[in-house]
C-alpha cells in the first residue's frame, strides 16, 4: 500500500534525523492533561528514537490522564508515562514537543525544544526552533508521526499501531471531522495492525460513579441560547470533564456550538466545539475568550484553553463575563436571546 504519496513535508522528516542524531537520551513532551492524539504522539516519537538511534526515550508529562478511555489506553497498551517533576530536562540529549507549541505555554519544558510535531494553528513562527514541524491542515499528530515511521521505514508493533490508530480516531471523530487524505491514509495503513481486542476495551472502559454524578450535574448547569449549549459545571473532578461535555452538548438537535466551562485545582478550563465553522473559528473564539489570562488553542471546530490559578471569588464573575463574551460573538441577536435551561427544575 502506498502511503502519503506526494507528502511536501517529508523534508521536515528527513531533518528530523539531522536534529536529533548523535543524541543518546530524549525526552518526549505532550500538553498538560495528554489525550490519545497527544500519547500517540509521544509514544511514536519515543519507539522511532529508540528503534532508529539506538537511544533512551523518555515520555513526560503535567497534569492528569483522568478520562476513562485515556487511562485505558495507556493501561491496556503499556504506554510508560512519567510526571514531569520527577524529570530534569537539562539531563537529556534531546527534547521533543508534540501536539503543541512551545509558545502555547500548555506544556512544562522552560527550554527551547529540538523538534516540535503539532497540527493546531499556529500560534507564533518559532525560528528558534531546530525542526519545528507544523501542518494545521491535519486532522491529528498522530498522523504526522506515523508518516516519520513510515518514511524512517520502523516496523510497527501493535501496541504504537493501536495507540496511533486511536489517536487519529479520536482526534478527527472517524475521520468525520477536519480529517485531509493524509489522516485517512495513515488510518487505512494502521488498521491492519492494531490489537481490536485492547481497542474495544479502550473505547468501552468502566466508568467510576463521579463520572456519572458528574456529568448529571454537568447538563443540570447547561443553558441553551437558541444554537448555543453553554455548560458551566463549577468544580471539575478532573480537567479534561470539560472537552467531554462540549463533545456531548454538541449532540443536541439544533446546536451549532457548544461550550464547557470549568474548574479544576483552582484553573479555570473551557471546551468549545461545533459542527459550522462558517460564522467564527472555534480557535479565535476560545482566543479572544481567553485573552490575555491564559492560554488557547485548537482548529475551527474544536477548541480549549485554560486560565490558571483564579481566586475563588472571582470565578463566578470571570465565569460570567465568558459566557456573555461567547454569545455576543456567536448569536446576532443575543439581547432578544432568552437562555433556556436544559434540565427544567421539575420535568413534567
Amino acid at each position: 500500500m502506498q502511503v502519503f504519496t506526494g507528502s511536501k513535508y517529508k523534508d521536515r522528516v528527513y531533518k528530523f534525523y539531522d536534529v536529533v542524531k548523535g543524541a543518546k537520551t530524549c525526552l518526549v513532551v505532550p500538553h498538560n492533561n495528554p489525550d490519545p492524539d497527544a500519547i500517540s504522539s509521544a509514544l511514536g516519537i519515543a519507539y522511532l528514537f529508540e528503534r532508529k538511534f539506538g537511544g533512551k526515550a523518555t515520555i513526560g508529562y503535567r497534569g492528569i490522564v483522568g478520562r476513562a478511555e485515556n487511562k485505558a489506553m495507556v493501561e491496556e497498551l503499556g504506554i510508560k508515562l512519567e510526571p514531569f517533576y520527577r524529570l530534569n530536562q537539562e539531563d537529556f540529549d534531546c527534547l521533543v514537543l508534540v501536539d503543541t507549541q512551545f509558545k502555547a505555554h500548555n506544556h512544562p519544558l522552560t527550554v527551547m525544544p529540538d523538534v516540535v510535531i503539532d497540527h493546531h494553528a499556529i500560534i507564533a513562527e518559532e525560528n528558534d526552533v531546530p525542526l519545528a514541524d507544523y501542518r494545521p491542515e491535519y486532522g491529528a499528530c498522530a498522523t504526522i508521526v506515523t508518516e516519520y515511521l513510515i518514511v524512517y521505514g520502523v516496523e510497527l508493533p501493535a501496541q504504537v499501531a493501536t495507540a496511533l490508530f486511536y489517536g487519529i480516531k479520536t482526534d478527527t471523530r472517524d475521520l468525520s471531522r477536519k480529517s485531509t487524505d493524509s489522516d485517512v491514509e495513515a488510518y487505512k495503513f494502521l488498521f491492519p495492525l492494531i490489537d481490536r481486542g485492547k481497542l474495544a476495551r479502550i473505547e468501552y472502559p468502566k466508568l467510576p460513579l463521579e463520572y456519572f454524578r458528574s456529568f448529571y450535574h454537568a447538563l443540570g448547569e447547561t443553558w441553551l441560547y437558541e444554537s448555543v449549549a453553554i455548560s458551566t459545571i463549577g468544580t471539575l473532578y478532573r480537567p479534561d470533564l470539560v472537552a467531554e461535555v462540549a463533545e456531548y452538548l454538541l449532540r443536541i438537535e439544533g446546536i451549532k456550538w457548544s461550550i464547557a466551562i470549568g474548574f479544576y485545582r483552582g484553573d479555570l478550563y473551557i471546551s468549545l466545539r461545533t459542527d459550522t465553522s462558517e460564522e467564527a473559528d472555534a480557535s479565535d473564539v476560545v482566543r479572544d475568550v481567553i485573552n490575555s489570562k491564559g492560554t488557547a488553542g485548537g482548529h475551527n471546530v474544536m477548541a480549549g484553553g485554560y486560565i490558571p490559578d483564579v481566586p475563588l471569588e472571582m470565578r463566578e464573575s470571570l465565569v460570567q463575563s465568558m459566557v456573555e463574551s461567547i454569545i455576543k460573538r456567536l448569536l446576532k441577536d443575543p439581547q432578544n436571546v432568552t437562555p433556556v435551561r436544559l434540565i427544567p427544575a421539575k420535568i413534567s
